[in-house]
């Protein structure tokens, strides 16, 4: 008994931050989800996404889906050279998973996922992709749609507004010219 006794009171006086009524250091509860921010011509990251890019750095390719209806944004970021992909829904980490290296198919984007948002015109697009190869207007559900394809990125418009964005497309190579007859 008397051993039992010292060596929990050997125990209290080595544990540190436990005397005197003080907190231990640990926290056993994770830190609060900080969410994104749509700044208008960009977002401020949540704090998971901000975790991911620190250990994982900015994504080789990105999806972004902004629901028109709702507001939420749908990402999918993919790291090929660390093999990862993470799926978010309005800047909450909602499915993490690995990822199969295909930058062989895919060239990394220029672009950066939080650089697009709410307020992202063709202006800002042709900024950084230069001028579309190819444009198509439709309509989904009484809406008129724009789709326009860049070299690195197809892009969606949805009554005006920017809507989507999927930088994992395979590089746009030129088709032949005819030849001309003799």
């Amino acid at each position: 008994m008397c051993s039992a006794a010292l060596a929990l009171l050997a125990a209290l006086a080595l544990t540190p931050g436990c005397q005197r009524g003080e907190s231990p250091a640990y926290n056993p509860y994770p830190k609060a989800f900080t969410p994104l921010v749509d700044l208008g011509k960009g977002i401020a990251p949540s704090s998971d996404q901000q975790e991911l890019m620190e250990t994982l750095g900015q994504p080789s390719h990105f999806w972004v889906n902004l629901d028109p209806r709702s507001g939420d944004r749908v990402e999918t970021w993919t790291w090929f050279a660390q093999g990862e992909e993470a799926t978010f829904h309005n800047g909450k980490l909602i499915r993490r998973r690995e990822a199969e290296d295909e930058s062989g198919s895919y060239p990394p984007t220029v672009l950066r996922p939080q650089d697009l948002s709410t307020g992202t015109t063709l202006q800002d697009l042709e900024e950084s992709l230069g001028a579309p190869y190819f444009n198509s207007h439709t309509e989904l559900e009484g809406k008129q749609v724009l789709i326009l394809f860049y070299t690195g990125a197809v892009v969606t418009f949805t009554e005006g507004s920017f809507s989507s964005i999927d930088t994992m497309v395979h590089p746009f190579e030129a088709l032949p010219l005819e030849q001309e007859s003799p």
